[in-house]
């Protein structure tokens, strides 16, 4: 199967190294989840704009999860919303 690939990801097995080397003290893991689950309110209270895109998350990640390119792309699409709403006048 193509799961078995070296650069495909697996599931995440939960041991919490991303969170560990954040510098920012974010939660990878947790932010890839609620942006996978489409979960708006749980993404914002996890503040994937603190998010410096180091890559140390994605680095030592066992599963090879795509956390930094996730959290990053989140982050300059809520950016990006954020600057369309104060050119609105909101």
């Amino acid at each position: 199967s193509q799961d078995d690939t070296q650069e495909a990801s697996t599931a995440c097995v939960r041991c919490g190294w991303c969170a560990e080397v954040c510098p920012m003290r974010l939660e990878p893991a947790l932010l890839l989840q609620a942006i996978e689950l489409g979960q708006e309110r749980q993404l914002a209270r996890l503040h994937p704009g603190a998010c410096i895109d180091c890559g140390l998350c994605s680095y030592v990640c066992p599963s090879s999860l795509p956390l930094a390119s996730s959290i990053s792309d989140v982050k300059t699409s809520l950016e990006n919303g954020n600057d369309r709403e104060r050119n609105n006048g909101s």
